[in-house]
C-alpha cells in the first residue's frame, strides 16, 4: 500500500498539482479574462469574440484585448490538447503578435464612460451577425482602500453579462484584483522565492542537472556508464538509447556544471517569455534533438568517412540544449556580444528574406573550443543547428512535443530491435523450462500469465479509445508504449529465461517511456481544469470535460499498473543515472507489480469452504478416545 502511494503521488497527484499551480498563475501573471458563451441562445455569438483577453494600454486608456484565435486553426484537434499544444497558445510569446494589430481592430473590454460597468465592445466588422455592438456587466463598486493602506485594483467581475435587450449572454472569467500595499509597507522581494515562482521550469533543471553530479561524485559513478557512446547507442545488439538523457544531464567537473548552471539561469528569462510547460518540454525535446543530430555526424564519421576514433568517444554535459536557446535570445535581442571580455566585439542580426541570423553563436562556438579544447565541437554544433531552425519555425511543433518524441524514440527503439520482437508463436518457440511447465502444470493458466493477458488487453483498449478523446500526439504516445509491452510481455510468456535479454530489452524502455506518458498525462489533468471552459469553447467538437477526465484517470491507472508490472518482470542490476533517477520508483513498482502478478491468498476464515469428511472409522476411534 506505501509503494502503491508512493507510486501515485511521484507520477500522478504532484505533476497534475504543479501543472495546475503554473497554469493558474500564468492567467493572473499575464492578466487574462476569459470570456465563453452561455445560455442556449448564442447562434450569434461568433468565436471571434470568445476566447482569452488580456490587460493592456491603449494610449492612456486601460482595456483587455482579444487574442486572436485564427492562429490556433491549425492546431485545433478532434482531441482535448496536449501540455505543449495548449501551454504554447496561452504563452505570452503567443500573445505577442495581437499587440501589433491594435485593440481598436479587436473587440475588447473597458470600463464605460460612467465608470459603473465593464463592457465588452464589438466593432461592427468582428464577431457578431446582428446589431449587438456592446454586452455589459453589472454594476460594479469602485475601489475602497482597506484599514491598512491596502488597494485592490479594479478587474471585469465575474459572472454571466448580457445586452440592453437582454436577448445574448456570455460568462466572463478574470484574473484576481492584484493587492497594491502602500509604499511604506511594500515587503522587500526575495529573489529566491521569485526565482521559483517566476521560473519553476529553470528551477527544476537547474536542481536535476546539480543532483546527478553530486550523485555521480557522491558514489563514484563512472562517466563510461552514463556518457553519450556511439558504440553504445547506434550499433546493432546495442539498447542503451536512455544515454541520450544520461549524457546530457551528466557532468562531472566543477567548471563544467558551474558554467553550464550560471548560462542556464541568465537564460530563465525565456521561460517567462514561453511559459514554464512550454519551456520545460521544448528543454526535454531540444536533448533528443541535439543527440540525433550528433549520432547523425557521428554515423556519417564511422560509415563513410572510415573514421573509427569517434565511435568510443564519451560526452557529457546540458551544453547543447544551452546553446538552442542561446541562438533564440541573440535572435530575438538583435544585436550579441558572445565573449565576456571582449565587449566591442559585437555582431548585429541581420535578415535574409523571412530567416534572420547572427554570427555571434558561432564566434562562442569557435572561443569555447580554443578555450576548451575537450569540449564537443559537434554537441555545440548541434545546439546552435537546432536553435536556428526553431528560431525560423522549421522544425515541427510536432517535434518539440515530448509526449510525441518519446514514443517516437521508442518506435526508432522497437525497428532497431525488430529481429528480437517475438512476432509469432509456436510451440518451437519456448524454451525447455517453460515446455515442462505447460505439460506439468498448465502454466500458461497461471496468474502471471492470465495478469499480463489482462493488461494487454486493457493496455490496446485505451490506445484505441485515445484516438476519439485526445490529440494526436497523445494518442500516438499511448499508441506506441502499448505496442513495447504488448511485445514485452509476450516475450515474457514465451520465454522468460532464455529469452531474458530480450525481456529486458523491451521492459525497461516500456518503463522509461511510460514513466514520461504517465507524468505528461497527470500535468495534462491539471491543464485542462484551469482551461476547461476555453478549451471546451475553441474546440467546440470536444467531448464533454468529464468524460476526458474520467478516461485520463482511467489511461493513468492501466499505465501505472503495466509500469509496475514491467518492473516486476525486468532484472534488478540498475545503476548510473537509471539508478539516481528511477532507483527508488523502481524498488517501490517491484512491491506493486509483485502484488498485481501474484496476489496474496485470502486470508482463513473459520466455517467457510467445503472441507474433507473424515473417515468414519477414524471418528469412532476419537469418539471411543
Amino acid at each position: 500500500r506505501n509503494a502503491a502511494f508512493f507510486i501515485l503521488g511521484v507520477l500522478v497527484i504532484s505533476p497534475a498539482f504543479i501543472s495546475l499551480l503554473i497554469s493558474r498563475y500564468s492567467v493572473e501573471k499575464n492578466s487574462l479574462c476569459f470570456v465563453g458563451p452561455n445560455g442556449d441562445n448564442n447562434e450569434n455569438i461568433s468565436l471571434d469574440i470568445l476566447g482569452f483577453y488580456q490587460l493592456r494600454k491603449h494610449g492612456k486608456k486601460e482595456l483587455y484585448a482579444h487574442i486572436d484565435q485564427r492562429p490556433l486553426l491549425p492546431y485545433l484537434t478532434f482531441g482535448w490538447p496536449s501540455l505543449l499544444t495548449l501551454g504554447s497558445l496561452v504563452s505570452p510569446i503567443s500573445f505577442r503578435g495581437n499587440e501589433e494589430n491594435g485593440a481598436t481592430t479587436m473587440a475588447s473590454i473597458a470600463l464605460s464612460k460612467d465608470n459603473d460597468h465593464y463592457c465588452l465592445e464589438v466593432p461592427d466588422s468582428v464577431g457578431l451577425n446582428s446589431k449587438i455592438t456592446k454586452i455589459c456587466s453589472s454594476i460594479i463598486e469602485r475601489d475602497v482602500k482597506q484599514a491598512d493602506g491596502t488597494k485592490y485594483t479594479m478587474v471585469p467581475p465575474n459572472g454571466i453579462w448580457a445586452d440592453e435587450a437582454n436577448q445574448h449572454h456570455i460568462e466572463v472569467q478574470c484574473h484576481a484584483p492584484v493587492a497594491v500595499l502602500p509604499k511604506g509597507k511594500r515587503p522587500k522581494k526575495k529573489k529566491t522565492l521569485q526565482q521559483i515562482v517566476n521560473r519553476p521550469a529553470t528551477t527544476v533543471l537547474l536542481l536535476l542537472n546539480t543532483y546527478l553530479a553530486y550523485y555521480y561524485w557522491n558514489y563514484r559513478v563512472s562517466p563510461s556508464s552514463v556518457s553519450l557512446v556511439y558504440n553504445r547507442m547506434i550499433p546493432a545488439g546495442t539498447h542503451e538509447l536512455w544515454r541520450a538523457f544520461s549524457g546530457s544531464l551528466a557532468h562531472f567537473e566543477p567548471l563544467h556544471i558551474g558554467f553550464n548552471m550560471m548560462s542556464l539561469y541568465n537564460l530563465g528569462g525565456l521561460e517567462e517569455l514561453h511559459g514554464s510547460l512550454p519551456y520545460f518540454l521544448s528543454s526535454f525535446a531540444m536533448i533528443i534533438l541535439t543527440v540525433t543530430f550528433m549520432m547523425s555526424v557521428m554515423h556519417y564519421q564511422v560509415t563513410i568517412q572510415g573514421n573509427h576514433s569517434v565511435a568510443d568517444k564519451q560526452t557529457v554535459g546540458y551544453s547543447g540544449v544551452l546553446f538552442v536557446w542561446m541562438v533564440m535570445v541573440t535572435l530575438e535581442n538583435g544585436n550579441s556580444c558572445p565573449i565576456p571580455f571582449l565587449e566591442n566585439l559585437c555582431f548585429d542580426t541581420w535578415g535574409l528574406g523571412p530567416l534572420r541570423f547572427n554570427v555571434a553563436p558561432l564566434a562562442q562556438l569557435v572561443f569555447i573550443q580554443v578555450l576548451m579544447p575537450r569540449a564537443s565541437f559537434v554537441g555545440h554544433l548541434g545546439g546552435i543547428v537546432c536553435g536556428y531552425l526553431m528560431y525560423w519555425g522549421m522544425i515541427p511543433r510536432l517535434l518539440l512535443d515530448v509526449s510525441f518524441l518519446i514514443p517516437a524514440a521508442v518506435l526508432y527503439y522497437l525497428w532497431r530491435i525488430k529481429k528480437l520482437l517475438p512476432l509469432s508463436v509456436s510451440l518451437d518457440d519456448y524454451d525447455e523450462e517453460r515446455v515442462e511447465m505447460i505439460i506439468a502444470a498448465d502454466a500458461v493458466q497461471s496468474s502471471e500469465c492470465k495478469a499480463l493477458c489482462r493488461l494487454q488487453s486493457s493496455i490496446t483498449g485505451i490506445a484505441a479509445c485515445s484516438l476519439f478523446l485526445v490529440d494526436y500526439s497523445l494518442a500516438l504516445s499511448q499508441m506506441l508504449i502499448a505496442t513495447l509491452f504488448f511485445f514485452g510481455a509476450q516475450a515474457q510468456k514465451i520465454s522468460p529465461t532464455s529469452g531474458k535479454g530480450v525481456i529486458d530489452a523491451l521492459l525497461r524502455g516500456f518503463f522509461v517511456s511510460a514513466v514520461l506518458v504517465i507524468v505528461t498525462d497527470a500535468a495534462c489533468l491539471g491543464q485542462w481544469f484551469v482551461y476547461r471552459k476555453y478549451i471546451g469553447t475553441i474546440w467546440k467538437a470536444l467531448p464533454n470535460f468529464l468524460i476526458a477526465t474520467v478516461f485520463m484517470t482511467i489511461r493513468i491507472i492501466v499505465n501505472t499498473m503495466a509500469l509496475c508490472v514491467a518492473a516486476k518482470l525486468t532484472s534488478s542490476n540498475e545503476y548510473g543515472f537509471v539508478k539516481a533517477v528511477y532507483g527508488r520508483l523502481i524498488s517501490n513498482a517491484k512491491y506493486v507489480g509483485d502484488w498485481l502478478l501474484d496476489p496474496p491468498p485470502e486470508a482463513f476464515s473459520a466455517f467457510q469452504g467445503t472441507g474433507n469428511q473424515l473417515n468414519h472409522a477414524a471418528v469412532g476411534t476419537i469418539r471411543e478416545l
